[in-house]
C-alpha cells in the first residue's frame, strides 16, 4: 500500500493499493484508489471498481525505468488537475444506533483463491474482452448486457462443448481471469455466431472492475459453482443505509430482485451497480 500523505494524517491523504506483476518493472503496476472513495461521475480517470487508468500506467506508454516516486507524483498532479472530488456521503457518521460507516474490507489476492472445478471441459486463454458498448459497432442486441454481468461467447465454442460431451453441462458458470490474475465469475448471456472465436463481450462496468482494457486478453474456463447460502454486501456509500431505512418493505423486495436479476455469480472483493 502507498499513500499521498503520512499515515498519521490518513484522514487528509489518499490510500492507494499497488498490485505489482510478476514481470514488473517490464510491465506497469496497478494502482488502486482504496480511501477515500471518490465521486465516480468526476472524474473519467478513475474507474467504478476504483482503478486508475493514466497514461504513465498503460502498456503503450509504460517505462521499464519509471520510479514509484513517479507514478505518485503523476497521481497527485492527475486528481489536482481533473478536480477529483470525495464522495462525502460515504464520510459522514451514521447515526448512533447503527454506528458508523463499515470500514473497507480488505482486498482478495483473487490469484490465490481456491480453484473451482473445470466443467464442461472449457478452458481457453488469450481471449479478447471487447465492453457491449463497444460490441455495439458490429453486433446488435447487446443493449441488455450491460445491465447484468454475464458475457457473450462465440457459438463456435458451444457447438465444441456439445461435439466432446454431446451436451452443456447446466448451469454453465465460467470464471473470468485477468493476466494479474483478477477473477470474475458468471453465466453467458448468449451463444452467437457473429463473434468470432477468441473474442467474449463483457459488460463495461465488469471490464472496469477487473481493470481490463479494450482488446485485453483473458482467461475463461467452465467451472462448477456451489449455490450460494449467505451473502454479505457493503455499499458504496453511506446514503444506501438511509434509503433502506425509509423504504417500505416492497420497495426492499425489488431493490433484491433487480440484484438477483442482474447478477448470475458474486466474488469476493467485487463491485456490482444496483440499478
Amino acid at each position: 500500500r502507498a499513500a499521498l500523505a503520512d499515515e498519521a494524517s490518513a484522514d487528509g491523504g489518499l490510500l492507494l493499493l499497488v498490485r505489482f506483476p510478476l514481470d514488473f518493472p517490464k510491465a506497469p503496476p496497478e494502482v488502486w484508489i482504496q480511501r477515500p472513495r471518490l465521486k465516480h461521475n468526476n472524474i473519467a480517470t478513475v474507474t467504478f471498481g476504483g482503478r486508475l487508468c493514466i497514461a504513465l500506467l498503460s502498456k503503450s506508454n509504460w517505462e521499464p525505468t519509471t520510479s514509484m516516486c513517479s507514478v505518485l507524483e503523476e497521481i497527485q498532479r492527475q486528481m489536482l488537475e481533473s478536480g477529483a472530488e470525495v464522495d462525502c456521503s460515504e464520510q459522514v457518521a451514521m447515526s448512533s444506533s447503527r454506528g458508523r460507516y463499515l470500514p473497507v474490507v480488505a482486498p482478495l489476492e483473487r490469484q490465490r483463491t481456491e480453484v473451482f472445478p473445470t466443467a464442461n471441459g472449457f478452458a481457453k486463454g488469450g481471449i479478447q474482452v471487447i465492453s457491449a458498448p463497444e460490441a455495439e459497432n458490429f453486433l446488435g442486441g447487446v443493449e441488455n448486457l450491460e445491465r447484468t454481468d454475464k458475457i457473450i461467447l462465440p457459438h463456435s465454442y458451444l457447438k465444441e462443448i456439445c461435439d466432446r460431451q454431446g451436451h452443456l453441462e447446466s448451469p454453465a458458470m465460467f470464471e473470468i481471469k485477468t493476466e494479474l490474475g483478477r477473477k470474475r465469475h458468471c453465466m453467458v448471456l448468449d451463444w452467437r455466431s457473429e463473434v468470432e472465436a477468441g473474442l467474449a463481450i463483457l459488460p463495461r462496468w465488469v471490464m472496469e472492475d477487473l481493470g481490463l482494457a479494450e482488446r485485453e486478453c483473458v482467461q475463461i474456463r467452465g467451472i462448477r459453482l456451489e449455490l450460494a447460502t449467505y451473502v454479505k454486501l457493503q455499499p458504496h456509500s453511506a446514503d444506501f443505509y438511509d434509503a433502506v431505512a425509509t423504504a417500505d418493505i416492497e420497495t426492499g423486495k425489488l431493490l433484491l430482485q433487480s440484484l438477483q436479476s442482474q447478477v448470475s455469480a458474486l466474488t469476493e472483493d467485487t463491485c456490482v451497480p444496483i440499478r
